[in-house]
């Protein structure tokens, strides 16, 4: 899904839909079955969500996401100047698994990243608590 596809449609949920998603997201639980890919069999493994707190499994895709990247890379771009389309983990699924803690650890460390994972905290206090958003805070202090 291309992102300006998934902005709209991350746009069109409620305030509580997107702390549902961020909070929670699909976690499978212990006895969920990863189906194996690739000509070795690797899987996807469970406790990589546990390593990494902004990692996603979709069983419908097969694939890895980046849940914070998703839910806020259109709002804080990609690349220097934001002229660069994000990728695996944000708008397409990651799944070459043999690859992946190489790859979860370079995305951990990437700006986008970083400035979307600001976002979600920012998003999810305000959410909690009930507060404006700072640009509210700043209109109605005039």
């Amino acid at each position: 899904m291309p992102i300006l596809s998934l902005s709209l449609m991350l746009l069109a949920l409620s305030q509580e839909e997107k702390v549902d998603i961020l909070e929670n997201g699909w976690r499978p639980d212990i006895t969920f079955r990863f189906p194996s890919s690739g000509p070795r069999n690797l899987k996807f493994q469970a406790s990589w969500q546990r390593d990494y707190d902004w990692l996603r499994y979709s069983a419908m895709k097969d694939g890895a996401y980046c849940i914070w990247c998703v839910c806020f890379s259109a709002d804080v771009g990609c690349g220097k100047g934001h002229h660069m389309q994000p990728g695996q983990l944000v708008t397409s699924k990651f799944a070459k698994w043999k690859d992946a803690k190489e790859v979860f650890n370079k995305h951990q460390n990437s700006q986008l990243h970083s400035d979307s994972r600001v976002c979600s905290a920012n998003f999810l206090t305000i959410a909690r608590d009930k507060k404006d958003p700072i640009n509210v805070q700043i209109d109605s202090a005039f």
